[in-house]
């Protein structure tokens, strides 16, 4: 079960079944999200890159989570990109190991995505920080 730590607001779909993706997508694909996700266990939020460090936060508290998926043209998508490759803003007071687990273990992906096979394992405690 997802369980953020952040004040985010994500529509859960499918909230009883193991959350496999967190999906950012912004403007009237968040109305639609309902229906074209219906069928997948996702925690769906607003597309921002103002959102990233709270994302972040809710990936370490959520190791069971390995994706993140873009649906359709995301504004925060670079800044995503940005933290992926290695770039981490000031401020954050997020331990760089941590930062460094979900870049690892955590996949990007645009649009809808499918099984890829194995994944590697994911860390075994929830790393929770708290504002």
């Amino acid at each position: 079960m997802f369980q953020p730590v952040s004040a985010l607001e994500y529509l859960r779909l499918n909230p009883k079944a193991q959350t496999l993706a967190v999906v950012c997508l912004v403007g009237p694909r968040f109305k639609e999200a309902p229906e074209r996700w219906k069928d997948r266990a996702v925690a769906i939020v607003g597309d921002s890159s103002q959102n990233l460090r709270d994302v972040v936060r809710d990936l370490l508290a959520n190791p069971q989570i390995r994706s993140i998926v873009f649906d359709g043209d995301c504004c925060g998508r670079d800044a995503y990109a940005r933290f992926w490759n290695g770039e981490t803003p000031s401020g954050w007071n997020l331990d760089e190991e941590h930062m460094t687990l979900v870049r690892r273990f955590v996949d990007l992906y645009d649009d809808d995505f499918g099984y890829r096979g194995p994944q590697q394992p994911f860390w075994p405690a929830r790393i929770r920080y708290f504002e």
